[in-house]
């Protein structure tokens, strides 16, 4: 047994990995800045300098790792700039140097060039009156784009403007030459090869890197210690909206079943156990209807029966408490107490379809298993009935079973968006559908990584459950694998 389990565990692992891998894909294409979440600490920058509060900004970027390599290994050319030769650069700035040094094969004089004409836009700025007013403003604006300009007939045109607003500032002719003579030295200095050999770059700081296990700031915890960023609407942690949704799915989702099982077993052994009896075919008929029933129609009549006070007002029609709250002296037994008739109503819609389910998969599984040899030998040896179908059968029947017992893990996570919306009930389900009218995207993500990890563990505990029922499938794990 313990060999059977450490492989399915280990055969966990890389699921795992291929999961986050594919929710930090959607995270990092979904649309939007990132900042915006932060959006409040930005407002709080006391500046009327722009070019302080954009590097303010920069620094924010810098701090989310956003200015990073996208995971540890790239597939990239020899002519690539390095992590180092961007460090510092805006995103337009650094796409600009990648196009540059594609351009002519060289990362390292397309950097230098970058740099000189930071120079000349450093000498403007930090002028004091040397050089005429008009001619400085005009002058920043067209050093400003030659920053961010990515091929050679942008930046000649550029240069060819700044000359002939005649600057002579001695100061800025010299950065102005140098620019010029960089400039044509990377015309004539190209190797084109290099653009064109491929090769891989390991980043040990990458985005994936600090998603998963979270930054040197503090900012984000990563996502394996269950932080997955904040919310775009609320502005609020994801775990935080997550986990006070959670108990409520999980709670009526939990319930429902063991309620299910409890009921549906017995029911669907003891129908299998006699086909063709009366009260296998009454079963089978209620329970056929009770699984074509929709769960909005079910979860409407409830309502208008037993919540209604024209009919019979026996349960609170929608929510999970009083209107006005709890009062603040009461204990938890007393909530809970005080919470149980909200939830009669939406753990019955849950439960239905479920037991509905389970007894006709037990029912068949039963029938199955009352064909084979050893049942007709229990029978031939006189055995009563239910004990043969109970002691003898059912623990075969107990297999499909099993896979509708390991659903519950992820219908905790992804709740009923039905039952949620018409019993009014804050779980996921209804969490989960205004994260996606509100592209609330860090919700999305959370939801569908949590949704498939607990998806992988109900797997794991169904294999264990398998081969906890039937040791032959435990004997073959552990032989074959």
């Amino acid at each position: 047994m313990t060999t059977y389990l450490v492989k399915r565990l280990l055969w966990f692992i890389p699921g795992v990995f291929l999961i986050t891998l594919l929710a930090f894909a959607i995270s990092v294409n979904a649309p939007g800045d990132p900042l915006a979440v932060y959006k409040s600490e930005l407002e709080k920058i006391d500046t009327e300098n722009r070019e302080q509060e954009t590097l303010i900004v920069q620094q924010w970027r810098q701090k989310l790792g956003l200015d990073l390599p996208v995971f540890y290994l790239s597939l990239t050319s020899v002519s690539s700039p390095s992590v180092e030769l961007t460090a510092n650069l805006s995103a337009e700035e650094k796409i600009a140097l990648k196009r540059l040094s594609f351009i002519s094969g060289n990362a390292s004089n397309s950097k230098l060039l970058q740099s000189s004409f930071y120079g000349m836009w450093q000498v403007l700025a930090d002028d004091t009156g040397r050089i005429e007013e008009k001619k400085r403003e005009l002058a920043l604006v067209r050093i400003n784009s030659l920053k961010t300009a990515d091929n050679e007939e942008k930046i000649q045109l550029l240069m060819d403007e700044v000359r002939k607003l005649q600057i002579i500032d001695p100061l800025f002719q010299r950065q102005y030459q140098n620019s010029d003579k960089l400039f044509r030295n990377w015309r004539i200095e190209t190797t084109i090869w290099k653009s064109w050999t491929p090769t891989f770059q390991i980043h040990i700081d990458n985005k994936y890197h600090r998603w998963l296990f979270g930054d040197p700031y503090g900012i984000s915890n990563g996502v394996i210690h269950g932080d997955f960023g904040k919310s775009i609407i609320t502005k609020l942690p994801v775990s935080q909206t997550i986990f006070s949704r959670f108990k409520w799915s999980a709670t009526l989702a939990i319930i429902s079943i063991l309620i299910a099982f409890v009921v549906s077993v017995p029911v669907g052994v003891w129908a299998g156990a006699r086909p063709g009896s009366w009260f296998d075919k009454i079963t089978n008929l209620k329970l056929f209807v009770l699984y074509c029933i929709p769960g909005f129609w079910m979860g409407t009549l409830l309502l208008m029966v037993f919540a209604n006070p024209d009919v019979l007002q026996w349960f609170p029609a929608s929510g999970i408490m009083p209107p006005g709250g709890f009062p603040k002296e009461i204990g938890f037994f007393e909530k809970m107490i005080a919470t149980l008739p909200y939830l009669v109503l939406p753990i019955c819609c849950y439960t239905y379809a479920s037991f509905a389910f389970t007894s006709r998969v037990v029912r068949s599984s039963i029938r199955d298993n009352m064909l084979q040899d050893h049942i007709r030998t229990a029978k031939a040896k006189g055995l009563p009935l239910p004990r043969i179908a109970f002691k003898h059968a059912f623990r075969n029947a107990l297999l499909p079973a099993i896979t509708v017992f390991s659903e519950v893990f992820p219908m905790a996570v992804g709740g009923s968006v039905i039952i949620e919306t018409i019993f009014n009930i804050p779980g996921m389900g209804f969490e989960t559908v205004q994260a996606v009218f509100n592209r609330d995207y860090p919700m999305i993500v959370a939801v569908c990584t949590l949704s498939a990890l607990l998806t992988m563990s109900g797997f794991l505990v169904a294999d264990i459950l398998y081969a906890i029922a039937d040791p032959r499938i435990k004997l073959k794990g552990a032989t074959n694998g």
